[in-house]
């Protein structure tokens, strides 16, 4: 699946030009099952000052992976950039829900969800949900290491 939106010319759409645009995304990426994702957690659109969550779909080649790299530069200091997988469920009252695992990046599932309750209920997807991710990170330890780090330091760490 390749993004039908004009990657270049996001930051300057409205947000209901957006609505448009990823309505039919969702749509699409919903009757695949899944699909790659790039996110931006704190985007801010035109004429509009408060943070949104922006989902673009697609293959993560090319351009989307083009515009995932030029995000990671310019955005690090924000960092809410990721990308991941994004699967989709059809539940037994005919809704669908979202599941965002990211993969990369420094977006924060908390972030996506507070961001992006607005989007995802445009978009007939309740909340959204990141367990895969909310998994990860309240599971997560992260230790310091160095290619130049003494063996001792290495194993006391451990």
């Amino acid at each position: 699946m390749k993004p039908k939106l004009v990657l270049e010319e996001l930051q300057n759409m409205e947000y209901s030009d957006y609505l448009k645009v990823i309505k039919k995304e969702v749509k699409k990426a919903a009757t695949l099952g899944r699909t790659e994702f790039v996110v931006l957690s704190d985007f801010k659109f035109k004429n509009d000052p408060a943070p949104h969550a922006v989902l673009v779909f697609g293959e993560f080649s090319g351009k989307l992976q083009k515009y995932y790299n030029k995000q990671r530069k310019e955005r690090s200091a924000e960092k809410d950039f990721g990308r991941g997988v994004a699967y989709f469920e059809e539940n037994v009252d005919g809704t669908t829900t979202i599941h965002l695992g990211l993969e990369a990046g420094k977006a924060k599932a908390a972030k996506i969800k507070k961001n992006g309750k607005k989007l995802f209920k445009k978009l007939g997807l309740g909340n959204g949900k990141c367990p895969i991710t909310d998994k990860f990170f309240d599971n997560m330890i992260s230790f310091p290491f160095h290619v130049w780090m003494k063996e001792k330091d290495f194993t006391y760490m451990i």
